[in-house]
């Protein structure tokens, strides 16, 4: 007998998660025979692992029982003995779907083992140490920023650290630190970004037993859907802010900070309000020209001393000189 090609692409790829009918019509579909959808409707074989587990799909037609008469009937040949012979190309039909099947599911089971590796490869975690140095390269040391709530709201903010690490702890910071971005408004910061160790603890003790225990004391577990982390927990608890104190203290601080800049803005318009209430006083004429006058004089006495001094010397002479001659003329009127 001829080996025949086996080319599984004809079936659909979640031929394992078909039932009932949506598999029967898979059946009908590769052999074209109702027959063959009939006998395993009879057995109740409604998909394809039920099929792979049943050794011998004919076995029924030797049963004793009068249900299933009819079906011997249709999918086997009475010969002149009183004898059935089953069908010979409804025989190679089943066998055809065993060997597809079974090629099938070797397939399937190679890809599940490569996935598990990948996914144990990806997620793998050494022990975790307190003296365990950060992976990836990141812009900022968030070691520092665990001060108290009081000095204000920057506290709590911190730059986006970047790294290219496939750690499970990084890429749940990485999550945590886009969503508070993108959730900006329920921190009322637009500059506000959830930092772990400052905001909340992540604890990893495998990759299936992850928590996230934020600053308010409360832990929360991070659950996992295939590789994916699922963070909802964790986020539903931020926006109840009854129940989250640490959200409280960030929003009164929010709030103080807006009070304080409202108060700063209100005294300045007030101030620059006053001011230009203020009339102006321009100089009068007179004093403009006697403010000029004396900056004159003192730029020339200060500039021009020597020849000052000259000039002065040669008036004082002049001076005796007239004095002298008015002596004289006043002498001889007298006389």
């Amino acid at each position: 007998m001829s080996k025949i090609t086996v080319d599984t692409s004809i079936l659909p790829a979640n031929i394992f998660f078909l039932h009932d009918q949506n598999f029967y019509d898979i059946v009908i579909q590769v052999t074209g025979s109702q027959g063959i959808v009939d006998l395993l409707k009879a057995q109740g074989i409604n998909n394809i692992s039920a099929f792979l587990l049943t050794p011998d799909i004919f076995e029924i037609l030797t049963w004793d029982a009068d249900e299933f008469i009819d079906l011997h009937k249709r999918c086997s040949i009475q010969l002149r003995n009183n004898t059935f012979m089953i069908r010979p190309g409804l025989k190679a039909n089943v066998e055809y779907l065993r060997e597809l099947f079974t090629k099938k599911n070797e397939e399937y089971a190679k890809e599940l083992k490569h996935k598990q590796q990948q996914q144990q490869h990806r997620f793998y975690l050494p022990p975790i140490s307190a003296d365990l140095p950060s992976t990836g390269t990141s812009t900022t040391d968030t070691s520092n920023n665990s001060s108290s709530f009081s000095t204000g709201t920057n506290n709590f903010s911190a730059p986006i650290t970047t790294t290219t690490s496939d750690d499970p702890k990084q890429i749940i910071i990485n999550a945590i630190e886009k969503w508070s971005i993108e959730n900006f408004e329920i921190f009322g910061n637009h500059d506000f970004i959830l930092t772990e160790g400052v905001h909340y603890d992540l604890i990893i003790q495998s990759t299936n037993d992850v928590f996230i225990q934020c600053k308010c004391n409360e832990k929360l577990i991070v659950s996992r859907s295939n590789s994916r982390f699922l963070l909802s927990n964790y986020y539903r608890h931020l926006r109840d802010n009854q129940k989250c104190t640490l959200m409280k203290k960030l929003r009164s601080l929010t709030i103080n900070d807006e009070q304080q800049e409202d108060v700063h803005e209100h005294s300045n318009i007030s101030t620059a309000a006053r001011l230009s209430s203020l009339p102006l006083q321009p100089l009068s004429q007179q004093h403009f020209a006697e403010t000029v006058a004396v900056a004159s004089l003192l730029n020339d006495s200060t500039n021009k001393p020597t020849a000052k001094s000259q000039k002065g010397k040669r008036n004082n002479k002049r001076f005796a000189e007239n004095d002298a001659d008015n002596s004289y003329v006043t002498k001889r009127t007298k006389i």
